[in-house]
């Protein structure tokens, strides 16, 4: 029996409000590197899975009815064709696709007539963990999820430069200082969208949104607000968000 991280299985739940795995040929977008989902979608039941992922890691391979592919979401109707899958979703993508009208539009061209799709995304660069920091350096893993070095908001509040004087104050070593902020700042693990934007864009897609959840990890307190509106932030930005799901239908 394949185990799920809680939000992988917070995702798939979700889908199966709305359709069922099995028999189901299946495309999954940002597969995880233990291929974990696309194992537990065989086990409830899917006839075939597809899962694809830009990472070097994630090597060509067919095991069984899953089938892995190192290969771009945008290229998915070139490799695949068109009205293939019944499900096309991914899991953590929205906050790291550059392009998310070319991303609707590939995903419409590959689904078939009646087939469902769920996009799942965060955290996003808008909240409070949206510098999405992962980084290891001798033996210490910082990461948004842990061991965070960042106040909250502060990739929204500060430059680089501001931000860099805040870690190496709050004890960061000077060594780790600067391969945390590019990598905040520069890398291109995310596209530091606001979340306002991403939602539109799936608005304004010509998939049929019939399904959002937003969930909310903290919201900023009036203090950092007054500091977002100095910087130049709109208020109506709903910087508490920090995940959603996006369920599109026929």
């Amino acid at each position: 029996m394949v185990d799920l991280m809680p939000y992988q299985q917070q995702c798939l739940d979700t889908i199966s409000q709305f359709t069922t795995f099995s028999g189901k040929k299946i495309l999954e977008i940002g597969g995880d590197i233990p291929r974990n989902v696309a194992n537990k979608l065989i086990e409830l039941g899917a006839s075939e899975v597809w899962s694809i992922n830009v990472d070097e890691r994630y090597l060509d391979q067919d095991i069984v009815n899953v089938h892995i592919r190192n290969l771009s979401a945008y290229e998915i109707e070139r490799y695949f064709g068109n009205s293939v899958f019944d499900i096309v979703f991914g899991i953590a993508v929205l906050e790291h696709m550059e392009d998310i009208q070319s991303l609707v539009d590939a995903i419409k061209a590959v689904s078939r007539l009646g087939g469902m799709v769920y996009l799942q995304g965060g955290p996003f660069w808008t909240c409070c963990h949206g510098h999405n920091l992962v980084y290891f350096v001798d033996g210490r893993l910082y990461a948004f999820t842990g061991d965070n070095p960042v106040p909250d908001w502060l990739h929204l509040l500060q430059e680089p430069s501001e931000a860099a004087e805040t870690l190496k104050k709050s004890g960061v070593p000077g060594t780790h200082v600067d391969a945390i902020i590019d990598q905040i700042y520069n890398g291109r693990h995310i596209n530091r969208k606001k979340y306002s934007d991403i939602k539109q864009t799936l608005y304004d897609s010509n998939l049929n949104l019939c399904y959002i959840q937003e969930h909310i990890r903290r919201r900023p307190r009036d203090s950092i607000l007054s500091k977002l509106s100095e910087r130049g932030w709109s208020l109506s930005e709903p910087f508490g968000v920090y995940a959603a799901d996006f369920v599109f239908l026929p």
